[in-house]
């Protein structure tokens, strides 16, 4: 995906209404935080209690709300959204906002879920902080040697 790539100009011109989620977070990768809150619709008021969550947390971190890691680290606890990519999506946000353990414990599960992104781990600045832990360098060269596997 276009995220993977860090191409959050791409996302944002290519995603159209129905990605409108992925669309509001690349505007906020981008910076753009008033039009990534205008770009996000919020959800119906019988979402799921996870959904309503999921809702919460992204206002939050668009607006630098003072509880964005709260919620962020409260998602996490949620369990698994049956999708390692929304692991490694998590892991981004929390790596951002300071939760650095529960990051690297989010990027390792997302690889044990078989989900691999070696560029995103390698060049994503917000996985900056990540990269002294002794742990994130294993977890790289994983990656790498899964791609490596599965282009062979």
């Amino acid at each position: 995906t276009y995220s993977l790539q860090l191409d959050w100009e791409r996302i944002v011109r290519d995603a159209g209404d129905i990605d409108y989620d992925i669309r509001a977070l690349a505007l906020y990768r981008l910076g753009r935080r008033a039009e990534a809150l205008a770009a996000w619709p919020g959800v119906p008021p019988d979402a799921t209690a996870i959904i309503k969550l999921w809702d919460e947390t992204i206002v939050a971190c668009l607006n630098d709300a003072p509880n964005a890691r709260e919620l962020t680290e409260r998602l996490s606890e949620y369990g698994s959204w049956g999708d390692p990519e929304g692991h490694v999506a998590q892991a981004i946000i929390l790596s951002r906002l300071g939760s650095h353990d529960m990051a690297m414990r989010l990027l390792e599960s997302a690889q044990a879920g078989g989900f691999t992104a070696p560029d995103t781990l390698a060049r994503d600045p917000w996985l900056a902080p990540l990269r002294d832990d002794p742990r994130f360098a294993p977890l790289l060269q994983r990656a790498q040697a899964s791609r490596r596997e599965a282009l062979a």
